[in-house]
């Protein structure tokens, strides 16, 4: 056992609580694998609002107006604010995401959800040639 594991903060990069193991699942993002059966169940969508750790939630929705509002349609395994901002730990850079979110919700194509998945893959491509 890592110490502090269970710990409510999120994981960032060079986490100590991340273990030889966990570094290779988080790498290839194997993590991610059970979200699609979530999309499945039609609970998620493959494009939308990102998912935020519930222990954030409360946080956000009372510190950022109007955050409930990103929830308006399914989360996403990615999504605009995503590839524009990435993961984020301050409520200032997710007040960022939320208009990313906001404009995504009001624009709904089929392509920009093209477009979102492309830079994804690109994202995703570029972080592995890195590695």
């Amino acid at each position: 056992m890592v110490k502090d594991a269970d710990s409510s903060f999120l994981t960032l990069e060079n986490d100590q609580r991340i273990t030889r193991s966990g570094k290779f699942i988080r790498r290839y993002r194997i993590d991610e694998l059970p979200q699609i059966f979530n999309i499945l169940k039609g609970e998620m969508s493959l494009i939308g609002p990102r998912p935020v750790p519930a222990d954030f939630l409360a946080d956000y929705e009372q510190k950022i107006d109007n955050y409930q509002m990103r929830h308006r349609i399914r989360p996403g395994i990615t999504g605009l604010a995503q590839i524009r901002q990435g993961y984020t730990t301050k409520v200032e850079e997710e007040r960022t995401k939320l208009k990313y979110d906001l404009f995504y919700i009001r624009s709904l194509s089929y392509r920009m959800d093209l477009t979102i998945l492309f830079h994804s893959i690109k994202a995703i491509r570029k972080f592995h040639s890195k590695t």
